[in-house]
């Protein structure tokens, strides 16, 4: 059976083709209701200013043509046609526009009209060149085609790999391979992030001469109001700003400053805001060591792919918010499983930083990491379940409370399989008193049935139960520990994981 698609999904699907697609409804006339993002690129209007301005769409069609696409829009009938579109710049390019109706037949009216315009392949953009002949700056015509080409496909490729990732460092490094793609022969560049709400810009991406350098080396640097500043500048006019000469701009080569880099001079630069919803969420800037090397294509050209990753941003941002309160709840709810449970106050906290530590020399990263770390805070929550004269019991507990108690994985399991939020999390709160050689319950699980994050966890657990104050013992040394954990390797422990354990013990 086929998968529904959503409307968003056709959109995200439209917005990330080299075509340009848009959709004209007739009420009666023909009015511009969808443009997806290759127009962007190709006209260096932002798609806002097509919705805001109706009359934009034929604007950009070069004036000799417009009366052959207005023909088209007014008739509303399927057909083809070769016409010419210009862009901001002035520069021209060819088009094969490919136009379908949806037509109401028992009211023998029109509803809408479907238009696919594609750029005519190099060989056709020939006959082109001779509308700018006079331009002496005019690029040659194949060469530009083929730019826009690749222009288009980085576009296209980071619309749709920027948003793979909720991480703000991964998204950072994707948008400067993109401005990399993009302008290949510039000497540096920047990303940063930019904090209104005390008004600090922090490095978030660095390369210079191709190489990227570590953005905890930049110090963050407050936003500047006055006259010579640069990438504050873009942020405070939330525009794109070009420098045609910085040693001019800074009055000297002597202010420059950390802008020298490598010992190279930045000669000129372009500033460009990333923009949200008219929020400013940082800066992009490129920096070449020749003289006016930016123009306002360059600017728009990087509006495009700044602003496209400003809304990743924006989600990732709120994501991330969202997750640090989830996880803080989360840490809530261990301690209140420590308070209840005297004997063991902190233990959740310390249990599941130890267990991150070892996961990290594992290798492990990302979500496995994260869930990792909620699931070892959240271990012993099954114990909310358990009454308090059989958990607060001062002596031993009868055959009867003991199956009480072992209830709890259990009731973990029961309490937190069902949160889609915590899924990943269920091992280790389900899964810590399995034993490696299946003496352990609730499943009686051995060798690598347990979950890996169950088996990590079961070090860290003990390590810390024995190496804390009890009501009825004083900690272990170290060294007694660490034997008891070797003791108890390949019965209870994995022997696999022992050797990274101990090294981990051994570093704090």
């Amino acid at each position: 059976m086929p998968a529904e698609f959503s409307p968003q999904d056709i959109v995200n699907l439209a917005d990330n083709v080299s075509d340009i697609i848009c959709s004209f409804r007739f009420d009666p006339n023909p009015r511009l209701v969808y443009i997806n993002r290759a127009i962007v690129l190709l006209s260096l209007y932002d798609q806002e200013e097509f919705y805001n301005d109706p009359g934009l769409f034929l604007q950009i069609i070069y004036s000799e043509d417009r009366p052959l696409v207005e023909a088209i829009l007014r008739d509303g009938r399927p057909t083809q046609a070769e016409f010419r579109i210009c862009r901001r710049t002035g520069v021209v390019f060819h088009v094969q526009g490919f136009f379908n109706d949806i037509y109401r037949s028992e009211t023998h009216q029109m509803v809408e009209l479907h238009a696919i315009l594609r750029a005519i392949p190099e060989k056709e953009q020939r006959r082109s060149h001779s509308v700018h002949s006079h331009n002496a700056n005019s690029i040659d015509v194949d060469q530009r085609m083929r730019r826009y080409v690749e222009e288009l496909k980085i576009i296209s490729d980071i619309g749709r790999t920027l948003g793979e990732s909720l991480d703000l460092a991964k998204i950072f490094w994707r948008l400067g391979q993109a401005v990399q793609r993009l302008f290949p022969d510039v000497h540096a560049q920047y990303i940063s992030k930019y904090h209104p709400e005390i008004e600090q810009i922090n490095c978030a991406y660095a390369v210079i001469n191709g190489e990227e350098l570590n953005v905890d080396e930049f110090p963050p640097v407050a936003l500047d109001h006055s006259p010579k500043a640069t990438q504050s500048q873009a942020i405070l006019q939330r525009e794109p700003f070009i420098i045609n000469d910085m040693v001019a701009h800074r009055g000297g080569i002597e202010n420059l400053g950390q802008l020298v880099g490598s010992g190279q001079i930045p000669r000129s630069a372009l500033y460009v805001p990333m923009l949200s919803n008219n929020n400013v969420l940082g800066v992009v800037q490129v920096q070449s060591t020749e003289l006016n090397r930016f123009n306002d294509e360059d600017a728009r050209l990087l509006a495009v792919v700044a602003n496209s990753a400003a809304t990743v941003l924006q989600n990732a941002s709120v994501h991330s918010e969202l997750m640090n309160a989830y996880d803080e709840t989360l840490a809530g709810w261990g301690f209140a499983v420590d308070l209840r449970d005297r004997e063991t106050e902190g233990h959740s906290l310390r249990v599941a930083t130890l267990t991150r530590k070892i996961a990290i020399h594992l290798g492990i990263q990302n979500d496995a990491l994260t869930e990792m770390w909620r699931g070892a805070m959240l271990h012993d929550i099954g114990k909310l379940g358990v009454p308090d004269s059989v958990l607060l019991k001062a002596g031993a507990l009868d055959p009867q409370e003991w199956e009480q108690m072992r209830k709890h994985p259990g009731l973990a399991y029961d309490m937190l399989h069902s949160i889609s939020f915590l899924k990943g999390a269920v091992d280790i709160p389900y899964a810590h008193h399995e034993w490696w050689n299946g003496s352990g319950y609730p499943r009686g699980l051995q060798g690598e049935q347990i979950p890996l994050a169950a088996r990590i966890f079961a070090f860290a657990d003990v390590w810390d139960a024995v190496t804390s104050d009890r009501p009825y013992r004083q900690a272990w040394s170290r060294e007694k520990a660490s034997e008891h954990i070797r003791e108890f390797t390949g019965t209870h422990f994995d022997p696999n994981l022992l050797d990274v354990f101990l090294q981990v013990v051994t570093e704090e």
